[in-house]
């Protein structure tokens, strides 16, 4: 697989893990809260997918779209997976409905943009 065929491919993947975070984490009722260990557990499974999708990405990809925030991905992946103590789930649970539509609104374009691969 092309260098350009791989980044298509993992920007229709963060794509559609921003998505599903934003629709489940609308979605999920207010009165269970955010406090759930599963619901947690899961959201830093998304983000830590997400950052790694970010990481893979070509510097050319990422050099060319230096609008979107690539580093804050790849950085909330790296606490998420490795340093757990630095974990705040107050801010964690912030993202999907502050930052992540943000996201999704800079991918959008950008795989729009991109031919399919062959």
């Amino acid at each position: 697989m092309r260098p350009e065929e791989r980044d298509y491919a993992y920007l229709e993947d963060l794509l559609r893990l921003a998505r599903e975070t934003v629709q489940r984490t609308d979605e999920r009722p207010p009165a269970m809260g955010f406090d759930d260990p599963f619901f947690l557990g899961w959201l830093e499974s998304r983000f830590i997918k997400m950052g790694e999708a970010v990481r893979r990405l070509s510097s050319a990809t990422r050099e060319r779209h230096a609008h979107v925030p690539w580093q804050d991905v790849i950085d909330l992946r790296n606490v998420l997976a490795h340093r757990y103590d630095d974990i705040h789930h107050d801010t964690l649970i912030v993202i999907p409905g502050r930052d992540v539509p943000r996201l999704i609104a800079q991918l959008e374009p950008i795989v729009a943009a991109l031919p399919p691969p062959d």
